[in-house]
């Protein structure tokens, strides 16, 4: 029969029922019934079954049986039997988290679902069979795979030279990444003559630190819509590839360029308004293309720091008068145009250089 008051010192003995009260200190041996209220001090020997309320001192063993209700501190030890119930909050894999990191930064989850996709392959890489594997919050992690892009979009395993790339090293130290900065952001890279072929993807957009771009001299055969978020972008060079297509109007995003060449493509459609955005531009060479429409004189006029424009050997049509917006800009000291037939396609009152259709210039 159980005490109405606990005993000072702990029984030798369990007995038959719990006391109403606990003791001060704990039994040497275990009572064959859980007691009512949770002892202060954890018994030596855990006991047989469950408390009905969680102690307030973890045990110093794991229980055989896992309690009805949570502890309020956990366990030195983990439990021996598992847990009836999963978590109802499942762990992400490093896969999915990596995903949701790139659709955060803008790629196309389309794109990388897409089997044999420059994105789907880079992505794979990144995941699966890259040396680095990089955890889904590194601060690079979306350069690295933006350059990885690169490299499957324009088919680099048949570049000239790709040395290092997709090798477990970082890729500052990759062919053609002329420059870093101390946090190994790239800022250059020159990929001149090197056999790319096929289209610039969209994820170079992602690149966000790169201010230099030489690319002239391969087969590349597009510009995307995300190279306007090239935003560090001051030099671009895609001197004579194979673009088709028109210049995007994103180009207008690009504040800081300062010298875009275009020329000797096979662009078509008209040279975009938002040219005129690129208050910063020193060079503009859009010549040897099959750019057409009015020449946007209006939004040109912005551009004060303007040295050099290279529009010749297009079907581009216009007045470029002395008086007007673009002769009297006040840097401009080279202006190439189609100004030399008879009835030319751009009347031009203060060009440096005219030339015919034939494309001889004087």
């Amino acid at each position: 029969i159980p005490s109405n008051l606990p005993s000072m010192f702990p029984s030798s003995w369990p007995s038959i029922s719990p006391s109403s009260i606990p003791t001060m200190d704990p039994s040497v041996l275990p009572t064959a019934f859980p007691s009512v209220a949770p002892s202060d001090v954890p018994s030596g020997i855990p006991s047989s079954k469950p408390s009905l309320a969680p102690s307030y001192v973890p045990s110093l063993g794991p229980s055989f049986v896992p309690s009805v209700s949570p502890t309020s501190v956990p366990s030195s030890d983990p439990s021996i039997v598992p847990t009836a119930v999963p978590s109802l909050m499942p762990t992400k894999s490093r896969e999915t988290k990596i995903r949701e990191r790139l659709v955060d930064a803008g790629v196309s989850s389309v794109s990388l679902e897409t089997n044999g996709s420059a994105q789907s392959l880079a992505f794979t890489f990144i995941v699966d069979l890259d040396g680095m594997q990089l955890a889904a919050d590194a601060p690079l992690l979306v350069q690295r795979y933006s350059m990885v892009s690169l490299y499957y979009s324009t088919g680099g395993g048949s570049w000239w030279q790709s040395s290092k790339w997709l090798t477990y090293e970082h890729e500052c130290t990759w062919f053609g990444v002329m420059l870093c900065d101390v946090d190994n952001h790239v800022l250059r890279i020159y990929l001149v003559g090197n056999n790319l072929v096929g289209e610039l993807p969209d994820e170079m957009g992602q690149l966000a630190s790169v201010t230099d771009l030489y690319l002239p001299f391969n087969m590349i055969t597009s510009i995307p819509a995300g190279f306007g978020n090239m935003a560090s972008l001051k030099v671009v060079y895609l001197t004579g590839n194979e673009i088709t297509g028109t210049i995007p109007t994103t180009v207008g995003l690009l504040a800081n360029m300062e010298r875009l060449n275009f020329d000797q493509n096979s662009l078509s459609g008209t040279i975009p308004t938002e040219i005129g955005s690129m208050t910063n531009l020193i060079d503009l060479e859009l010549h040897q293309n099959q750019l057409t429409g009015p020449l946007p004189t209006s939004s040109m006029s912005l551009l004060h720091a303007l040295e050099g424009m290279w529009i010749q050997d297009n079907m581009v049509t216009g007045s470029i008068l002395a008086t007007g917006e673009i002769c009297t800009l006040p840097s401009l000291l080279h202006l190439h145009a189609d100004c030399a037939t008879a009835s030319p396609e751009i009347v031009c009152e203060c060009c440096t250089v005219c030339c015919d259709e034939a494309g001889n210039c004087s």
